[in-house]
């Protein structure tokens, strides 16, 4: 599964392999509690959306780890 993040205020979108967030934030926290941080303006007024991933078509764009 990735978790896409989106800024809201400059739209800057990181993707993120859940398992790796799950690793540094911990198993049992709930998405909507984990505050990302924007890349580029450094803020954090940012939207999470989850996607599956597909083996035979994974998806275009970094997945950062």
């Amino acid at each position: 599964m990735l978790l896409i993040v989106e800024c809201g205020h400059c739209y800057h979108v990181g993707r993120f392999r859940a398992n790796d967030v799950a690793k540094v934030v911990g198993w049992n926290k709930p998405l909507e509690t984990i505050r990302f941080r924007c890349k580029r303006c450094s803020r954090t007024d940012t939207t999470v959306k989850t996607q599956f991933i597909d083996q035979d078509h994974p998806p275009k764009g970094y997945i950062w780890v």
